[in-house]
């Protein structure tokens, strides 16, 4: 991981407005399992990651972050079993229920903004990785998605503020932590206000309009030939209090 000073100082200063992104580095190489958090390794492939980015300063001294980021590897899907202990959705495209890699592909472009004090976020994903099918096997398959943000921080005292946000996201693509891999059309947008009264405690009030597949198949269907997936509505309302302790 590699920061040249300028924008050691930069990505410093951006911490201090809400959301700040952090210093992850001008460019960065990894290699890393690629099975996710708390998942033994499943095969002896290695995901290998890259990013480049620059925190520009306009005149004026407003800054922004533009950046890129790609990884591959191979992904073990998690085929789950039935009820009887059968495996179930592991069916892979000739049929087999053998555990097997799929490639795993991300590309994606991202745009930081702080809120000076309006402000946006905005990220775009495409690849390929595996996704379950309507027969119920999974296959490799493209996916994309991504989010636009923005924002206004409300600065009402030396230490108190309150920040007012608005979230589109979309992701068309199968959900390779989930069992089977299962595929998921998602619309969502959300409104809220993020309230710091002192720099301990951050309350959070959301509200979400979502649009999305459910994860797990319907009858009719068998362990050995699931039924489908449907779409479903949903609004949340979120609350969260935060308390930083030092």
């Amino acid at each position: 991981m590699w920061s040249p000073k300028i924008a050691q100082q930069r990505y410093k200063q951006m911490l201090d407005y809400m959301y700040g992104p952090g210093d992850y580095g001008v460019f960065h190489i990894q290699a890393y399992n690629g099975q996710g958090l708390n998942a033994q390794e499943a095969n002896a492939n290695k995901h290998v990651g890259a990013r480049l980015s620059w925190p520009f300063e306009l005149p004026g001294g407003r800054l922004f972050e533009v950046g890129m980021n790609a990884m591959h590897g191979m992904f073990v899907v998690n085929n789950g079993t039935a009820a009887n202990g059968t495996t179930l959705f592991s069916f892979n495209e000739s049929g087999n229920t053998g555990a097997r890699g799929y490639l795993d592909q991300r590309l994606n472009f991202n745009i930081y903004w702080p809120p000076q004090p309006w402000g946006f976020i905005a990220e775009y994903s495409f690849g390929r990785g595996p996704e379950r099918q309507a027969n119920g096997r999974v296959s490799e398959s493209s996916l994309r998605g991504g989010y636009v943000q923005g924002h206004y921080q409300w600065k009402y005292s030396d230490v108190a503020l309150a920040n007012f946000y608005a979230r589109y996201q979309e992701y068309h693509g199968g959900l390779k932590f989930g069992v089977g891999a299962p595929r998921n059309n998602m619309k969502e947008l959300e409104i809220g206000i993020a309230w710091q009264p002192d720099p301990q405690w951050e309350f959070t009030t959301a509200y979400t309009f979502t649009e999305r597949d459910n994860t797990f198949m319907t009858d009719p269907g068998l362990a050995t030939a699931p039924g489908q997936q449907f779409s479903a509505y949903g609004n949340i309302l979120r609350f969260q209090v935060v308390w930083f302790w030092n």
